[in-house]
């Protein structure tokens, strides 16, 4: 028994170095960050795609947020479940409150029995994009965007050896509940993860139409309960890189109890 637990003290203590090392390095990497900005005629005209469910607490500022983008030609396409959705009601508020014009809004017109609801409604959001979109971003309701997020997002694109871009998500505790803590815990520790593997998140994410395509993608997703873990294995198949941007680590303010 005693060496039973000096092996786990040790394995332990190994496992907070590693873990210790692994944090700084990312930060090093945050702070050594700049981001590049270019003209915007350089910038391609993208499509961003937001699939709704539900009326989620951060909705309201995050189509907002997306409205107001600093980015010189995109267009907003939402896909929700149905016009009954309480998310239909809000995305209508928002655009008459704007007056925006560079946005649309579809209902799924068909439910996949072979992936999740969100994979049926991405891959009818993508295959109704014509080809003016070289790019194409993805974002989830609970991220409100900052003004530069799509420019900081698309602009790693224009590197041929770059086939997608994505952040993280950053939870962020008030103090009111233990499970945000908890949360918050186990986020520090993912979010170094994977940022040293490169594994991408779907709530902050771009990607070039040709290598989407390439990828054939849209199939795969047919096919999967989940949008994002696939990425890391076919963008590597392909021998791209994929960007984490440290400016698009989007904070999530949201409490979570035990």
């Amino acid at each position: 028994m005693p060496d039973f637990m000096i092996f786990l003290s040790k394995s332990l203590f190994g496992w907070l170095v590693i873990q210790t090392c692994l944090t700084l390095v990312f930060l090093w990497y945050l702070r050594s960050h700049k981001p590049k900005s270019l003209p915007d005629e350089q910038l391609p005209k993208t499509a961003v795609i937001l699939c709704l469910r539900g009326a989620d607490p951060f909705l309201p500022n995050c189509l907002r947020s997306l409205l107001q983008q600093n980015y010189p030609e995109y267009d907003l396409k939402l896909i929700i479940d149905s016009k009954e959705d309480p998310a239909f009601k809000i995305a209508t508020e928002i655009i008459n409150q704007l007056g925006a014009t560079n946005i649309e809004i579809s209902t799924l017109r068909a439910v996949r029995h072979n992936c999740s609801l969100k994979c049926s409604s991405l891959v009818q959001a993508v295959s109704d994009l014509d080809n003016a979109y070289p790019i194409i971003a993805f974002i989830d309701a609970d991220t409100v965007a900052h003004p530069n997020w799509l420019r900081e997002l698309v602009t790693p694109l224009i590197d041929d050896q770059v086939g997608l871009t994505t952040g993280n998500r950053w939870y962020v505790p008030t103090g009111n509940y233990w499970g945000s803590l908890v949360r918050y815990s186990g986020n520090v520790s993912t979010v170094v993860q994977m940022f040293l593997f490169q594994i991408p998140w779907g709530g902050t994410l771009a990607i070039k139409t040709e290598v989407l395509n390439r990828i054939k993608l849209l199939d795969k997703w047919g096919e999967v309960l989940t949008d994002d873990m696939l990425l890391h294995k076919l963008i590597k198949q392909e021998k791209l890189q994929i960007k984490f941007i440290p400016s698009l680590l989007m904070l999530n303010r949201e409490e979570s109890s035990l």
